[in-house]
């Protein structure tokens, strides 16, 4: 194997030191900011331990890879990844190591004792392909087409490679491997739900993919603002149940300040709520929207014309109008506008937080609000161009081999990698502080898939947002999306049927 025995004695003692707090993340890893006042995080009472009460026995990385079933490989064996790891104006955090050394990035780390325990347990060598975005389809695609087997397990991200190899029957049902199981914490459990029609799933995400904490939309609060404004904790109202729709938009009413006093709202102005492109919509589901729910029967149907959800995209985009939150101009101009501490929240897709970097004041994470307090769980959108998921390609001669190795990486990184990516968020990011890991982690955990978002059909949630952006009349553009939508709706589905 590519590792000799030496060096993992020696790399497994130096990844004791990964808990370490103030570990450098990367070359350009700014020192750990001083922590800011904290917001409060109310505690709750210990609850009493019943000793004659038994307790489940605690996971670890290694208790989930021995849980797992070995299988037989031959001398050499090299399990080859295609990992779509480059991703332009979003932060990056390698889904991979291709290196035979640590080099102090706990993510690359992590990743690295990860592997090596695996290569370890099933006696083979785990090799990366680093291939772009925009060339993944093509490239692995060709090679399944041709019946190659090279590629053993894909990450690719869900817009450019996922539904491309789904829709080109490039996939192996992961239903129909016994070797990778689903139910699993592991595995993101609202992914799984989404994409299982007809008892058969192709793609899925969670743990294996170090994108998985970047794809989905959150808030972020700069504490400084906050606090000058008066507002009321939101940390205290994820904590209370009361981060709800409305009590947020009551918040920031009256918090905007024309700057450069020409009468005009522009990107230069000053706002309560600075929201990125893309995340109009991640609003409307956190709220608990709905655009395509899947029938009894295993069928898409069209929700977002339904009373509740018209209601509820009217009431957003009356939010947007409103002199509080930042009208979209160009990109990343609410970005900006955070980061020059110009707004006090910003939503957006946790993948563009790279562009906070330099950014002088603190920040928390929060999840998008509820609707109300009824609302049982929080839902947190994902973009489809930074997610990411695992395939496995349909050329694959052994799916329950190669699925018991995709498996294992599941497992593993769920306690080695997964935590130390929400650690480099929170220490490069400024957000020190315990409470917005826990939210971070909220976020993740919730990440939400709409197939009305994700498949996109006739462009309808790209026609949604740009209603919401522009005020314009929802009634006419739903008539027009009708038939085409279904359509589209319906050629999906057909894909599932035995």
């Amino acid at each position: 194997m590519k590792h000799t025995a030496l060096l993992r004695v020696v790399v497994l003692l130096l990844a004791m030191l990964l808990v370490l707090p103030l570990m450098a993340c990367g070359n350009d890893t700014p020192d750990q900011p001083d922590t800011p006042d904290q917001p409060s995080n109310p505690s709750t009472p210990d609850t009493p331990v019943d000793p004659e009460q038994p307790t489940e026995p605690v996971q670890t990385a290694e208790s989930v890879l021995n849980a797992i079933p070995k299988k037989a490989f031959e001398e050499g064996f090299e399990f080859l990844v295609a990992a779509s790891a480059s991703y332009e104006n979003v932060i990056f955090v390698e889904q991979f190591t291709n290196d035979d050394d640590i080099d102090g990035n706990i993510v690359h780390d992590a990743l690295f004792e990860r592997d090596m325990m695996i290569e370890e347990y099933f006696g083979i060598d785990i090799y990366y392909d680093d291939v772009l975005d925009s060339a993944m389809f093509g490239k692995i695609g060709n090679t399944v087409r041709s019946g190659d087997d090279i590629y053993s397990l894909v990450l690719g991200a869900l817009s450019a490679t996922a539904l491309p190899m789904f829709t080109n029957d490039l996939l192996w049902d992961l239903s129909s491997v016994e070797s990778i199981d689903l139910t699993q914490p592991w595995w993101n459990k609202n992914s799984v739900e989404a994409f299982t029609m007809n008892d058969q799933i192709y793609m899925a995400t969670g743990a294996i993919t170090n994108r998985v904490v970047f794809a989905p939309y959150g808030m972020l609060v700069n504490f400084r603002l906050r606090e000058a404004a008066g507002l009321p904790d939101p940390y205290e109202m994820v904590h209370d149940n009361t981060w709800t729709l409305e009590n947020f938009e009551a918040m920031i009413i009256g918090t905007s300040t024309q700057l450069n006093g020409d009468d005009l709202w522009d990107v230069n102005d000053f706002y309560g709520l600075a929201p990125s492109q893309d995340s109009e919509t991640a609003w409307f589901f956190a709220a608990g929207g709905r655009m395509v729910e899947k029938t009894p029967s295993g069928e898409l149907q069209v929700v977002y014309e339904e009373e509740d959800n018209y209601n509820l995209l009217s009431w957003i985009t009356d939010m947007y109008q409103g002199d509080d939150v930042m009208r979209y101009v160009g990109l990343y101009d609410s970005n900006t506008a955070f980061k020059e501490s110009r707004a006090i929240f910003h939503s957006t897709a946790l993948g563009d937080i790279s562009k906070l970097a330099d950014m002088e004041d603190q920040y928390g994470f929060l999840p998008m609000p509820k609707m109300d307090e009824a609302q049982e769980e929080y839902y947190s959108n994902t973009n489809r161009y930074i997610n990411t998921f695992a395939l496995l390609p349909s050329s694959v001669q052994d799916p329950e081999t190669m699925g018991a190795v995709i498996e294992a990486l599941a497992a593993v990184s769920q306690f080695t990698s997964l935590d130390k990516q929400y650690d480099t968020v929170l220490l490069n990011r400024k957000a020190v502080d315990e409470q917005s890991k826990e939210n971070l982690k909220i976020i993740v955990e919730s990440s939400f898939y709409d197939m009305g978002y994700v498949l996109d059909p006739a462009e309808v949630s790209k026609s949604i947002l740009n209603a919401i952006r522009d005020d314009q009349e929802l009634g006419p553009i739903f008539a027009s999306l009708r038939d085409p939508v279904n359509t589209k709706l319906e050629e999906y589905t057909d894909k599932f049927q035995d």
